[in-house]
């Protein structure tokens, strides 16, 4: 891939200044800047492992319709 040179890097940087800006990524806060990076991982609940909202019930390879939880 070739670097971008000229124009084009210099929309390229803009953007992505005008974007971390927008996310507080580079916020002048130090504050404001660890709560935007916190809040980029990922859920705990949204990770699939070994937790218990990790897999659905029915979605487990051993599920059956009587292991799935009732509401």
């Amino acid at each position: 891939m070739a670097e971008e040179t000229g124009a084009d890097a210099d929309d390229a940087r803009a953007w992505d200044e005008r974007l971390g800006w927008a996310f507080g990524l580079i916020a002048d806060d130090p504050a404001t800047r660890s709560a935007a990076r916190a809040g980029r991982r990922p859920r705990p609940d949204r990770v699939r492992g070994g937790g218990p909202t990790a897999h659905p019930a029915l979605w487990r390879p051993d599920a059956t319709s009587r292991s799935a939880p009732c509401d």
